[in-house]
């Protein structure tokens, strides 16, 4: 896993003790992302806790109305679906398998070389406009989990690759599911939406977290996010510390 990738995948990644901490993957598959959406809006409304983090901008108020109403929200489908890395349909993003990172003037740290690299199936692939060159057409992002497997290498998230410069150019990075609910299968789900006309990912984590990112640029992430449970009967810090009193 190269090391800038990895780092904006940890970039959200609060620490907490006490607690069972399992791999973002997600728990329900859809048909598609309208579907999921409608869902994960439904799941919303019947959750009995919904606090805003104290951290979020004023804009992203307005953002939970919508979204709960129903309005302003478009979920964005991929163009493939991929469960195997042997489907024929994902050759193009094999091309740079045998290439090596100074043969196409690529950093190491950023070069792409298979998708094993950034995490496991189920994969979805996007064509959408990232780098706001409307001419030269959308660019390629794909969605990816974490393998189950402990010893593997990999995340969950999404991540913008140039396949023909075999470069990872940023990432969404989606949060490790901290399971504070005593339910034995909690929901993850994370889906791409068009909020007013700007590109959002959603992390939903039943009973934890809302999360909504927006990437401002190379450097900068938006965030507005929701916290799902009941501070008082949790022993956990929004900050991320133990709470051991």
């Amino acid at each position: 896993m190269n090391m800038t990738f990895r780092a904006i995948v940890a970039g959200i990644i609060f620490f907490v003790m006490g607690y069972k901490t399992v791999g973002a993957q997600e728990t329900m598959q859809f048909k598609s992302e309208v579907t999921k959406l409608d869902f994960i809006r439904h799941m919303l409304k019947k959750e009995t806790y919904l606090r805003r983090s104290e951290y979020n901008t004023a804009r992203c108020i307005p953002m939970m109305k919508d979204l709960l109403a129903g309005e302003h929200f478009k979920a964005i489908e991929p163009y493939l679906r991929a469960d195997s890395l042997e489907d024929p349909r994902i050759a193009r993003w094999n091309q740079c398998r045998q290439i090596d990172y100074h043969d196409v003037g690529v950093e190491a740290e950023k070069f792409f070389g298979w998708l094993p690299e950034l995490g496991a199936p189920p994969y979805r692939f996007y064509r959408i406009e990232l780098d706001g060159d409307y001419e030269n057409g959308p660019e390629d992002m794909v969605y990816f989990e974490q393998p189950s497997d402990p010893n593997t290498s990999g995340n969950t998230g999404y991540a913008w690759v140039d396949l023909k410069r075999c470069e990872i150019k940023y990432g969404f990075p989606i949060g490790p599911l901290f399971q504070i609910s005593k339910k034995k299968k909690v929901i993850s789900l994370n889906t791409l939406v068009y909020y007013k006309g700007l590109l959002w990912a959603i992390d939903y984590e039943e009973g934890f977290s809302f999360n909504m990112q927006r990437r401002i640029d190379h450097e900068k992430i938006e965030t507005c996010q929701w916290w799902l449970f009941d501070p008082k009967k949790a022993n956990i810090r929004l900050t991320g510390e133990h709470d051991n009193n």
